[in-house]
């Protein structure tokens, strides 16, 4: 191994354990550490190879180990090790965001699941224990309201609230799947970002990224919003709750996406007429907050009719 690529990893690993050490003792800084800490990993992967970025992303989970303990620096490395050395990889040979981004996305996800795992098998915590403290804030709940007085004055009676939280607290247990999805899919696309812009200001070269008001999901993508509502129809229609529990899965899974397809849409055309970008996101942040559901259902069904029928390519034909 070459002695300039050794001293690189090696003062990568140190900046890799230093960062994610602020993520662990400054917990202000903890979500923007846990995001930021592997991009020294990329930086080695795209400067010398993956070879030297697993040296260098080892050599930091063990200096993360004998500076805080061991098992937090293995749920380090599992959650977050694997998305590093992918967009490493993935950035050293250019590839196009989005074949960056969605692998990520489902790297980040299997990584989540995993570090639970380890972290339920380190602390000796069962599935039953984790349902069993659920419901038993679900009871603690039920307590306050009842001794607050808001539940007198809400117009239901106990019984009434214990069934809708029952009801609320079962649908979380069925739709996880896609919230580890979602959380995978925000965190790759956040790493992403970073990651992109940091090595940008090296300078090194990046992957392209369109702007925004010109993103576009790829057209297949439609089918698994088709599958979401045929699985979750079906399974009302028939009584099947596993096939209703993967249509509204990949519902939740898809609708994001949508809703971040309908905003890139809504930029291209107010662009066209020379809106401020911030007037804009500041008016869909209102709109949101005061309007809720009927926007955000308004705004990812301009995302679903865009991957249909294609109306900034239209626009542009014709201009």
């Amino acid at each position: 191994m070459a002695t300039r690529e050794m001293v690189e990893a090696a003062f990568l690993a140190s900046l890799t354990a230093m960062l994610a050490l602020v993520g662990v003792y400054v917990l202000p800084l903890s979500v923007i550490a846990n995001l930021v800490w592997t991009i020294p990993i990329v930086l080695c992967v795209v400067r010398n190879g993956w070879r030297y970025g697993v040296m260098s992303l080892a050599v930091a989970t063990l200096l993360i180990g004998l500076l805080t303990n061991l098992p937090l620096a293995l749920l380090l490395l599992l959650q977050f090790g694997g998305l590093g050395l992918w967009y490493g990889v993935a950035f050293r040979r250019m590839w196009p965001a989005w074949q960056i981004w969605l692998p990520g996305s489902v790297i980040a996800a299997l990584s989540v699941v995993a570090a639970v795992g380890l972290g339920a098998w380190l602390s000796g915590v069962s599935l039953e224990a984790l349902q069993g403290q659920m419901q038993a804030a679900m009871e603690a709940s039920l307590a306050m309201y009842r001794d607050s007085g808001a539940l007198a004055s809400s117009g239901l009676t106990e019984a009434q609230l214990r069934e809708q939280l029952q009801a609320m607290l079962k649908l979380l247990q069925l739709l996880l799947p896609s919230f580890i999805l979602i959380y995978g899919s925000v965190t790759a696309a956040s790493t992403f970002l970073l990651t992109r812009a940091v090595l940008r200001r090296l300078p090194l070269p990046v992957p392209p990224l369109a702007p925004f008001a010109e993103w576009r999901l790829p057209w297949p993508f439609i089918w698994l919003v088709i599958a979401g509502l045929a699985g979750n129809l079906a399974g009302e229609y028939w009584s099947v709750e596993w096939l209703r529990v993967i249509g509204l899965n990949l519902l939740y899974v898809a609708y994001p996406l949508i809703f971040v397809l309908g905003l890139s849409v809504l930029t291209f055309f107010f662009r066209r007429i020379e809106f401020s970008p911030v007037l804009l996101g500041l008016g869909v942040f209102l709109a949101v907050a005061f309007l809720g559901q009927f926007v955000i259902i308004f705004i990812g069904t301009i995302g679903l009719m865009d991957m249909i029928f294609d109306y900034r390519q239209r626009v542009n034909r014709d201009a």
